[in-house]
């Protein structure tokens, strides 16, 4: 029997990939150890410490980028901040929390942060040490739903692409709370909040509890089908932002995605909407 011979193309193409690999596992190897001679965590713009597991990419991302991989979430969020002056902030889908470190809270603003992902549950739990001790911040180790209840977390090798909502051959048990069974809102409360829940956005947003009349969230809007943003506009009003952090209305029209949104506005927009009241 002859031996098959390769085309010189594919064996050149093979090496590469080859080569490709084994130079990336070594650049990967390389910043795990810079990250854990720098104590694993990096000090961002706000002056906060947030700690990362180096073998994670997003870790390591969020490392040598300064604390900021999201620029735009984290830009529109320290708007909020600074608009609303919120006496409760809520961050679901924590992830590393880079987003509520982005910038110094109100004195009297208590922190909700809800991460399901076990493996970075220590990395927030040092970052926010301080304000778990005080009382300031409370970390809720499971996901958030319109239900409570069990499910699985589907793990991707990077924490930010770890969903339940997108199976993988990797998965852990974790616990699902209705965000109405462990926070309310007085009436004179001011509220922002952050939802990035891979694909179970709008899930975790209907169990959230009745808003204040004072609020603003932001919910990532470019993975939502039609239905889940046409659930959305019932519940808020839904805004755009463009590159200068202006916010443009969007009226949701039957079978809208939100690259059919942006096309119909013309402008470069975030990946992310921003939620006010009804009526805003």
């Amino acid at each position: 029997m002859s031996k098959r011979r390769l085309p010189i193309a594919s064996l050149t193409s093979m090496r590469r990939r080859i080569a490709g690999s084994w130079l990336n596992e070594v650049r990967r190897g390389v910043r795990r150890r810079r990250i854990d001679r720098r104590g694993g965590f990096v000090v961002n713009a706000a002056g906060s410490r947030i700690y990362v597991d180096s073998n994670d990419p997003r870790g390591q991302a969020l490392f040598f980028s300064g604390g900021v991989v999201d620029v735009d979430v984290v830009r529109t969020w320290c708007k909020l901040v600074r608009e609303i002056e919120p006496t409760v902030a809520l961050d679901v889908g924590a992830n590393y929390g880079e987003v509520m470190m982005s910038t110094v809270m109100p004195e009297n603003c208590t922190m909700l942060l809800v991460e399901p992902n076990p493996m970075l549950l220590g990395c927030l739990s040092r970052t926010f040490g301080d304000q778990i001790a005080s009382g300031a911040a409370t970390l809720v180790p499971a996901g958030a739903s319109d239900s409570a209840g069990r499910a699985r977390l589907y793990l991707a090798s990077h924490s930010g692409l770890s969903s339940v909502s997108k199976p993988t051959d990797l998965f852990v048990e974790i616990q699902l709370v209705r965000l109405s069974d462990i926070v309310s809102f007085a009436p004179e409360d001011r509220v922002v909040f952050k939802v990035d829940v891979e694909g179970h956005d709008v899930h975790a947003i209907r169990g959230m509890p009745d808003m204040p009349s004072i609020f603003a969230g932001i919910c990532e809007a470019e993975s939502l089908s039609d239905s889940d943003l046409a659930d959305l506009s019932t519940r808020f009003s839904l805004f755009a932002v463009t590159r200068d952090l202006a916010e443009i209305p969007v009226r949701v029209q039957p079978g809208d995605t939100w690259s059919t949104i942006e096309a119909r506005l013309a402008v470069p927009i975030f990946k992310d909407v921003v939620l006010r009241p009804i009526g805003s």
